[in-house]
């Protein structure tokens, strides 16, 4: 069992007071927030900084009859979870096929690919504004998935190629040896290796695109019954 040293404690003292104070700036804006949602509208604008006298479930009452929240949320979970779902099924194979494929029209793909990282998304939406018109998709929660989907496979695939290119050659082999075939080995072998590069993409997917984008929803729902839970707040 180490010692305690007195000399170290008083050497990392300082750090310990940054992270403690880094700590209260981050987590009481959030504590804040959650008690403040247990006061009625006076009691808040009597004083704000207050703990709240009594435990009021009013504003989550009124939230979720006035405001419809819960139908704005589960717009929220639909539009994520589909586009998230076809889009890492999707690049999970194509990213194999790239990163195993030795021809010259993978490579000339896998520039293609490449290219398109730098196309900044806000150049595709007058476009695509207009494209979802045509089909009739504009104010659809299924167009906005649909746009999620295509706007999306090339980040993902890029996050990909660079693990499936590391996966050794041997184990396909050894499985195909044994007669797997090319679908058994793409979802029951490098699958499972796989795994923590398939939840990274799903985390940055989910979060940094689908759930917190704005843009795209602002231009695409028009109609407050399709509205997402950004744009109602």
């Amino acid at each position: 069992m180490q010692k305690f040293s007195f000399r170290k404690f008083m050497g990392n003292l300082p750090i310990r007071i940054l992270l403690l104070l880094y700590s209260v700036v981050v987590l009481y804006p959030l504590f804040w927030t959650i008690t403040t949602s247990f006061k009625t509208t006076e009691e808040f604008y009597e004083n704000p900084w207050s703990l709240p006298s009594t435990i009021s479930f009013t504003n989550y009452v009124s939230a979720f009859e006035k405001a419809s929240i819960g139908h704005y949320f589960m717009n929220s979970v639909f539009v994520p979870v589909v586009p998230v779902t076809l889009c890492v099924l999707v690049s999970f194979m194509g990213a194999y096929a790239i990163a195993r494929a030795k021809s010259k029209a993978m490579r000339w793909l896998r520039n293609v690919y490449m290219s398109s990282l730098f196309i900044p998304s806000a150049f595709m939406i007058v476009s695509l504004f207009l494209l979802l018109g045509k089909i009739h998709l504009l104010d659809s929660l299924w167009g906005l998935a649909i746009v999620y989907v295509s706007v999306h496979i090339p980040y993902t695939i890029f996050l990909l190629i660079g693990f499936m290119s590391s996966i050794p050659r041997e184990y396909e082999e050894a499985d195909s040896i044994d007669g797997c075939s090319n679908t058994k080995i793409l979802f029951q072998i490098i699958g499972p290796m796989a795994k923590s590069s398939l939840v990274t993409v799903i985390i940055f997917n989910f979060m940094g695109a689908a759930w917190n984008e704005w843009s795209c929803r602002s231009l695409r729902q028009r109609r407050s019954g399709h509205s997402s839970w950004v744009l109602s707040i």
